[in-house]
């Protein structure tokens, strides 16, 4: 069996399984982001609480405020 036959074997339609149902979890996703206060009671270390947009991803801004917090920590 030839490398092509193997991969028209493995993507078979009936070897895809069906798409799985979207799922909107709304405000409920980002809704309870932990606070200052919970990350000091359960982090001993520095922490950063910054937001990243997932629709985005990290974005010029989101780079300055991990220097910014990278070089305050080593301060």
């Amino acid at each position: 069996m030839t490398r092509a036959d193997t991969a028209r074997y493995a993507c078979r339609p009936e070897k895809i399984p069906p798409a799985s149902p979207d799922h909107d979890f709304g405000d409920r996703l980002f809704g309870e982001r932990p606070d200052g206060v919970f990350v000091a009671a359960h982090h001993p270390g520095p922490a950063l609480l910054h937001h990243v947009n997932p629709r985005l991803g990290l974005r010029e801004g989101d780079f300055a405020a991990l220097a910014e917090f990278a070089a305050a920590v080593r301060a």
